[in-house]
């Protein structure tokens, strides 16, 4: 369900059962009027407050609030049933990659399957994958990008909980202000009345058992459709698993070999579903072949290479995510003396800094120059952060070349680890020893750098610089981040959790005792 969706039914909730509300208002006060004027009726006879012949008439008790937490209700079963529809209709249009045996399966079913089948979890999960093998032939780095799965579809189940706990949260306090609701029209007019007050002692127990009771069924259901949640997760993950083994094994007999032949087969599954793109594609490779065979410097080609140079036209000093291809790739025209583009000629890209791969999937590739002498090549970066240099000459020329410099930053942080602080006693009153010492890394153990780390004390009355309960940092270079704590004059236990902004689910815990 969309965003904007749920906030336009919530609107038309609201605006509902205010007019509801409103109205059920109006008629409650004029029954407690007119109960006020027939003190003379015989208020020992409870027939109206008691005189129902099933729940939906118990139900009318609770006035105008019975609605608002009808709707509650109604709102929280549709979004489990929303929720539970996605399950299936996901389960269903991934059948076809649960129902492959990839332990037997060849690389080539296993990759035209995913392709084939329609958009599904375990299909964006299995997609990324095998790119990332295609491009790095590194099956050990799909642990991380599993782990990261599991932890993104955790984090977006829990949008889901959370707005299941507000409904049911609602619910209670419908019940409980319909309670506080019933006794003040009870007491507020300060009459005895044995109608007046049954009327309002109805309207209060009624609201709280409908709050209770329509808070329990959410809470049961959200239940479920969380065990439900777990048991689809757990299933791909174990698939995907599968799928990792099989690559592992792949990797072990064909290192260098997969990269190059999905590249061939996706050109040419690109080529078959574009007829008009494969013909211009031929129109232009005939005009390229006309242009070089009609070149007129084929003679420098064969000639002196001293009077040839290399310049850096596009493509240097890049910004990206580790383990991903630069945007633009590196390009680089060979001219000669008449400032001439010359084709044909044997450039050498390769990897001086770094960790990462060329086109080709190595750290070294030669490329001949094209019609008007440039060449190019695209930079896989590695895992690890930081600079990468790539060399580019000419094979001819060993004097003559150029560099390209691209900077890999962290993939974004994923885990916050302990390093040092915990456990410590001290005097009360006085500060700790030694600080709480954290460290924040990325799915490839880069640190990251400048990210806010928050030092908060869960159980005790000790405080961080400044006398502040909760403290606020951000890593150094190293990913690293700490804080000083002084322990309150009072000796005791004191509790500390820290976390990363946006990680919250990764906390680490520290304990320290005031003696």
């Amino acid at each position: 369900m969309k965003f904007k969706a749920v906030i336009t039914i919530l609107i038309l909730v609201i605006l509902l059962g205010s007019v509801i509300y409103a109205q059920d208002i109006s008629n409650a006060e004029n029954t407690l009027q007119q109960a006020q004027q027939s003190k003379k009726v015989n208020t020992g006879s409870m027939a109206n407050i008691t005189d129902f012949n099933n729940l939906w008439d118990i139900t009318k008790l609770a006035g105008p609030f019975r609605w608002l937490i009808f709707l509650v209700l109604a709102f929280g079963l549709g979004s489990v049933l929303y929720k539970y529809v996605d399950f299936f209709m996901d389960n269903r249009r991934a059948r076809s990659i649960y129902n492959l045996d990839l332990k037997s399966a060849s690389i080539r079913e296993i990759e035209d399957t995913v392709h084939k089948n329609p958009n599904s979890l375990i299909q964006a999960l299995f997609n990324n994958m095998l790119y990332i093998y295609k491009n790095t032939e590194r099956a050990e780095d799909f642990h991380y990008e599993i782990t990261n799965f599991d932890q993104l579809q955790q984090d977006k189940f829990a949008t889901f909980q959370g707005r299941m706990s507000f409904l049911s949260d609602t619910a209670g306090a419908l019940g409980l202000l319909g309670t506080v609701w019933g006794m003040f029209i009870t007491f507020s007019k300060g009459i005895l009345d044995n109608q007046v007050i049954l009327t309002g002692m109805g309207l209060a127990l009624v609201t709280t058992l409908m709050g209770l009771v329509t808070s329990i069924i959410l809470n049961f259901f959200s239940t479920q459709i969380q065990a439900a949640f777990r048991r689809k997760i757990d299933r791909m993950l174990e698939k995907s698993d599968q799928l990792r083994l099989r690559m592992l094994q792949y990797q072990r007999k064909n290192r260098g070999k997969l990269g190059r032949r999905f590249e061939d087969y996706i050109d040419m599954r690109d080529k078959v579903s574009d007829e008009n793109q494969l013909q211009q594609e031929k129109q232009e490779l005939e005009d390229e072949l006309f242009d070089s065979i009609n070149e007129p410097d084929s003679e420098e080609e064969e000639g002196d290479a001293s009077k040839l140079k290399i310049i850096n036209t596009s493509g240097d000093e890049q910004v990206a995510t580790v383990n991903t291809r630069l945007k633009s790739p590196f390009v680089v025209q060979v001219l000669n003396a008449e400032e001439r583009g010359v084709s044909g000629q044997t450039v050498i890209f390769s990897i001086e800094v770094g960790n990462g791969n060329l086109t080709n999937g190595n750290k070294v590739e030669e490329i001949k120059t094209d019609s008007q002498g440039y060449a190019r090549t695209y930079l896989i970066l590695g895992n690890s952060a930081g600079d990468n240099v790539v060399r580019v000459g000419l094979k001819r020329n060993n004097d003559e070349f150029v560099k390209f410099k691209a900077i890999g930053v962290p993939a974004g942080p994923c885990k916050l680890l302990y390093i040092s602080g915990n456990l410590q006693n001290s005097p009360a009153g006085q500060e700790l020893k030694d600080p709480f010492v954290v460290k924040l890394e990325d799915t490839y153990n880069n640190p990251i750098t400048g990210h806010q780390v928050i030092f908060k004390v869960k159980i005790g009355k000790g405080y961080f610089p400044g006398n502040k309960r909760t403290y606020v940092t951000k890593t150094d270079v190293n990913g690293v981040a700490q804080s000083y704590f002084t322990l309150r004059p009072e000796p005791g236990f004191n509790s500390i959790n820290v976390f990363a902004k946006g990680l919250k689910r990764n906390k680490i815990e520290f304990e320290a005792l005031g003696q």
